[in-house]
């Protein structure tokens, strides 16, 4: 299900400020957590794992990792990169090793998010691939696979 928390979004509404308030910082993480509650609450406890291919995951992949033969990187390193960057100005992020210079307006916005929906579903890490689906292909490679 999708819901109207994009990145742009979450930026627009929540974080209009670098360094942002602790306040609109708080905000986020209610209305992150009331919808994920509202929309995935029986999910929660399903021990699921994560894999994201582009955007936010691949920007915090590239800051977190430091070697090509890793995968992965652990959702208490995103945290500790979250509260760094929360203090930062936009000029500070982009001396982050790592940081891609076209992610600075949105990648706080981006793992604030990963890391509450990684929290919401008692995530420790999360797999980078840069292979990615279309939208749609999934779906008709399952409803093959099933014909």
């Amino acid at each position: 299900e999708s819901l109207p928390l994009g990145v742009a979004r979450i930026k627009q509404l929540f974080l209009t400020s670098s360094p942002p308030s602790m306040e609109s910082v708080d905000k986020l993480k209610n209305k992150i957590q009331s919808q994920l509650d509202a929309h995935f609450y029986k999910y929660k406890h399903m021990g699921l794992s994560a894999i994201g291919t582009s955007g936010t995951v691949k920007g915090a992949f590239n800051i977190l990792v430091n070697s090509q033969s890793e995968s992965s990187f652990y959702t208490e390193d995103l945290k500790t990169l979250n509260l760094r960057m929360l203090k930062m100005t936009s000029t500070e992020l982009m001396t982050i090793r790592g940081m891609e210079k076209k992610r600075i307006d949105l990648i706080l916005g981006g793992t604030l998010f990963l890391q509450y929906w990684a929290d919401f579903f008692s995530i420790e890490c999360i797999c980078y691939s840069d292979i990615a689906l279309k939208d749609g292909l999934l779906d008709k490679v399952i409803s093959e696979f099933k014909s």
